[in-house]
């Protein structure tokens, strides 16, 4: 009778008070009162009986569902591959993967309640709340992992993935021009790994196999203010991938290269990663990202694969 209750208490709930707590309860909100309050209020309350059918697989969309209260299945091809309950989250794969089909059908085991939140309202809401993009590369990185039929094969030569947004890219290339062929063979995200906003579920899940090392390229591209200091910050596809690449292969194997004499705002717990620097003041990209080449070249003659 629990999700029942709820769902009464939320019908009644006109100022969405008692659905801002709900949601800011949940694992990927962390707590945070604004995020939660921004969800609440463009987000629609669905009530649901046992063995409804909240997602289909093969079906399109890509809103992302808070399970306030309840339980559901997660079928593969009819066949359950994991559980959600209260507190967790489901369908944030087509988030940032909108144009392929639903890869897994999602049924409820019990009545339930869940928040649906569309894919421009969470963007809008994870750009002022960066941490939310890390939480949710965190764990797409796990959910990814149950879904992996096999162990990974170790790489012969090393693999090297280099990310920036659009306006890093000059010295994202000039970073892969510098990196000797004998180190690592490096895949540029330009070179058809994703687009400038797209993440096609099937790629990521073979880089995250693949890569034995990540560089993230920043540049100071959006500004922002927090706590009334206003510094830059990078795309959120670059706090995107920083969250997925450190989960999927370690601190010790992802690197962030700022810019020199810019302060550059990150989510404070991605902070202990390896950070590098490069001077976007210099003649030429070549010169401003050699040194920062070849410090990470280094790194992987020494570690190797994985």
């Amino acid at each position: 009778m629990l999700p029942t209750s709820i769902a009464d208490r939320l019908a009644a709930d006109q100022d969405r008070r008692l659905l801002t707590d709900l949601i800011r309860r949940q694992q990927l909100v962390e707590g945070n009162e604004a995020a939660a309050r921004s969800f609440a209020e463009h987000c629609q309350v669905i009530s649901a009986p046992a063995n409804s059918i909240i997602i289909d697989q093969g079906s399109i969309g890509n809103d992302l569902y808070f399970i306030l209260s309840g339980r559901v299945r997660i079928l593969v091809n009819h066949r359950e591959v994991a559980t959600r309950g209260s507190g967790q989250h489901i369908g944030e794969m087509a988030l940032v993967d909108a144009a392929s089909p639903r890869t897994a059908a999602v049924v409820t085991v019990e009545p339930s309640v869940l928040a649906r939140v569309s894919e421009s309202n969470f963007v809008q809401t994870a750009n002022s709340n960066p941490y939310l993009w890390r939480n949710i590369s965190i764990e797409l990185v796990r959910r990814l992992d149950e879904r992996r039929k096999f162990h990974r094969v170790p790489n012969q030569h090393p693999c090297l993935f280099v990310g920036s947004s659009k306006e890093g890219l000059p010295f994202a290339t000039a970073l892969v021009a510098a990196i000797p062929g004998d180190t690592a063979s490096v895949k540029l995200w330009s070179e058809g790994v994703f687009g400038a906003s797209h993440f096609p579920i099937e790629d990521l899940s073979s880089l995250l196999d693949n890569a034995d090392f990540a560089v993230l390229i920043t540049s100071a591209d959006d500004t922002v203010v927090s706590r009334g200091r206003e510094s830059q910050a990078p795309r959120d596809n670059i706090i995107f991938e920083l969250g997925l690449f450190m989960g999927a292969l370690s601190r010790n194997r992802t690197f962030l290269v700022v810019p020199q004499g810019v302060d550059i705002k990150i989510p404070t717990d991605l902070l202990g990663i390896s950070t590098l620097r490069y001077d976007p003041a210099a003649t030429t990209h070549e010169q401003s990202i050699v040194a920062a080449a070849n410090e990470i070249a280094t790194i992987i003659r020494a570690t190797g694969t994985r």
